[in-house]
């Protein structure tokens, strides 16, 4: 029988919700979902990390330990090959410490894809998982856009090579929703048949068809199934634990779990954010997303950015200028944080009323192979293009070491997974530990409470009177 993996408390910690809960409601609701009967709890990754550094109020590895000391689901973390949590690519270093850390905080379940579908890529991450005795699922992400059956035939063909690097599971990725049903059976069937693993299913987007598509992939041999919690897949275009679960129990595959439980849930998530709109997602941009195969984060994120410019009008000429840009630079997968490299760079290419006047330095860096092998050539014409424009003498830099910044954070790293945070986030991470530093240093708290003793005996009191 399938069994389901829970993305909430990581979609609750990322953008566009970070902070919408408060760090206690967000356990209460991982206490809850701990009794529902999920194989998976997936609590961190990319997003995650990247919004708790910026937001400087608590560290991405204290969440992590708060909710294993309340819960006993496996839990699980989204890593991005050699990007990890981050944007570019990291030394194998920082990749084996990053994992070793993870694991000593707690994770048991690592869902590891590379955002170009290069499984080679995957080999140190993976390497790492196995050694820290974790479970290593390697993703494979669909995004739509070759005609035929290319998509699907190189998807295959990744999946070969993934027993060799150790990935006990495949996990097809959709993050556009563009999965139709019939295509997600098959593409599942003839992954399962090649790699010879177990094959989980995660699909997103504004579509519409993600339950279609998840059932049709359970039909055809899918055994895991990422989904949220209602509130959370109506707002964020999710597939719903809730009617996943209904849905198979009626097809005779029932997962075992507790339905009455994601209901709990869902009732403390909108105690908070059930009265307010959540994501900056316009019906209209959903359609968009859905018409043209993106991520509707993307699609928004770009309205924005041409709101800003005075040109708002101009999103479908955007939209379509994403995809040729894609097609030049080799069809890469949409996931992040490649798709917002295409989009940055068509976004520049409409602005400037030219194509390749200017090149971001993380375009270029993709066409160079800075990134890996993307699954098709480039555009021999744009490879050019971005070799002439690129500074006289550059080189590209090696990926930072924890030793190049050790020196650096002495004094304020006090632990391995610190020294991980800084020499992956640089002076955000180091602006988030001055910030947990001040907030433990008890001389800080003496002083206040000198300067308001009887404020201090009210918060005293109020904690007792909570504690109780």
């Amino acid at each position: 029988m399938p069994k389901l993996v829970d993305t909430t408390i990581r979609l609750l910690s990322q953008e566009p919700l970070a902070g919408k809960l408060p760090t206690a409601e967000v356990l209460r609701v991982a206490e809850i979902l701990d009794g529902a009967g999920f194989a998976c709890l997936e609590v961190s990754g990319g997003g995650v990390f990247d919004a708790t550094v910026r937001r400087r109020v608590e560290s991405p590895w204290e969440r992590i330990r708060a909710i294993k000391a309340r819960v006993s689901t496996p839990l699980g973390i989204a890593l991005r090959g050699r990007f990890l949590v981050g944007s570019r690519p990291v030394s194998g270093d920082i990749v084996g410490r990053f994992v070793a850390c993870a694991a000593e905080n707690g994770i048991d379940v690592f869902r590891l894809h590379d955002p170009l579908n290069d499984v080679s890529n995957l080999r140190e991450a993976g390497a790492a998982i196995t050694s820290a005795g974790g479970a290593f699922h390697a993703g494979l992400v669909y995004s739509p856009g070759r005609t035929g059956e290319t998509e699907t035939d190189t998807l295959v063909e990744q999946a070969r090579k993934l027993p060799d690097l150790g990935a006990t599971r495949v996990l097809v990725n959709d993050p556009t929703g563009a999965l139709v049903p019939h295509r997600a059976s098959e593409l599942v069937a003839r992954i399962k048949e090649a790699s010879g693993l177990p094959v989980g299913f995660y699909v997103q987007g504004a579509a519409g068809i993600g339950l279609a598509s998840t059932l049709a992939a359970v039909d055809a041999g899918a055994d895991l199934i990422a989904t949220a919690v209602y509130p959370l897949a109506l707002t964020l275009h999710r597939v719903s634990g809730e009617s996943v679960a209904e849905s198979l129990q009626g097809l005779g595959h029932a997962p075992g779990l507790d339905v009455a439980k994601l209901w709990d849930a869902a009732d403390v998530i909108d105690e908070w954010i059930g009265d307010e709109p959540v994501a900056p997602t316009a019906p209209r941009i959903a359609v968009r997303a859905a018409e043209y195969d993106l991520p509707t984060g993307l699609v928004a994120a770009l309205e924005v950015h041409l709101r800003a410019h005075a040109a708002a009008d101009r999103l479908l000429e955007v939209l379509e200028e994403v995809g040729r840009v894609r097609a030049e630079a080799g069809w890469p997968p949409l996931a992040a944080p490649i798709g917002q490299i295409l989009a940055s760079q068509a976004l520049l290419h409409v602005l400037e009323a030219r194509r390749y006047g200017s090149v971001i330095d993380e375009f270029r860096e993709l066409v160079q192979g800075g990134y890996g092998e993307t699954p098709e050539p480039i555009d021999p014409t744009v490879a050019r293009a971005v070799g002439l424009l690129a500074p006289p003498g550059q080189l590209q830099e090696d990926p930072v070491t924890t030793e190049d910044v050790r020196e650096q954070a002495e004094g304020l790293a006090a632990s391995e997974e610190e020294l991980v945070l800084i020499a992956m986030f640089g002076s955000d991470a180091e602006e988030l530990l001055k910030v947990i530093r001040a907030r433990h240093d008890r001389g800080s708290v003496l002083v206040a409470e000198d300067a308001d003793a009887e404020r201090g005996e009210r918060i005293r009191e109020l904690v007792k009177i909570v504690q109780e």
